[in-house]
């Protein structure tokens, strides 16, 4: 495992790659929850970067709880790719659910995506606002239980945004690499 020396910032390897490769800005938490971890993975599409994920997981002992996901997606030439916005959110939801689930086999996983899906698209949607770089902006929202979904469209990228729970008003995203609104993420690039 690597640490920063003292008084120096840790640098993820590989990060300034997967950012310059998918080509726009990319969003995550502003203020993740205390002792989360964050993950960072991508999806593609026929070979061209579509999504990044920033996915905030808590380990308590040998559990991992699923705190939140952020999914920046960018525009893409496919016919496959969805590009309503609250489809993606719904489909969000979905992987959520799934990856939080935990089940052991891939038909299991499936069975419980396909079912956060029909729930997910009975969810009604109402107006939102959470804060971008500081800003706020209007946004889409969805409750499940106690987990609340958004989904916002900035400049031409789709953000999709699940919470384990909490409330949609106290969502913050900020734009990696770093902005003037939040010089701390240099550590990210």
């Amino acid at each position: 495992m690597d640490y920063a020396e003292p008084g120096k910032q840790f640098r993820f390897p590989g990060l300034p790659q997967v950012f310059a490769e998918f080509g726009r800005p990319v969003l995550v938490l502003a203020r993740p929850e205390v002792g989360s971890v964050c993950m960072i993975g991508t999806g593609s599409v026929d070979g061209t970067p579509w999504t990044v994920d920033a996915e905030y997981l808590d380990q308590v002992g040998s559990e991992m709880n699923r705190m939140a996901l952020v999914r920046t997606h960018r525009p893409v030439e496919s016919r496959m790719v969805d590009r309503d916005p609250l489809s993606l959110l719904r489909s969000a939801f979905s992987y959520f659910f799934a990856n939080a689930a935990d089940t052991g086999s891939a038909d299991e996983q499936r069975q419980v995506a396909d079912d956060a899906r029909a729930v997910a698209d009975a969810a009604v949607a109402r107006p939102a606002e959470l804060r971008i770089d500081g800003v706020r902006v209007g946004c889409v929202a969805l409750g499940i239980g106690d987990r609340q979904g958004l989904v916002v469209e900035h400049g031409d990228v789709v953000v999709t945004v699940v919470l384990a729970a909490g409330s949609d008003c106290d969502v913050e995203l900020v734009t990696v690499p770093r902005t003037p609104a939040a010089p701390w993420l240099d550590w990210m690039s």
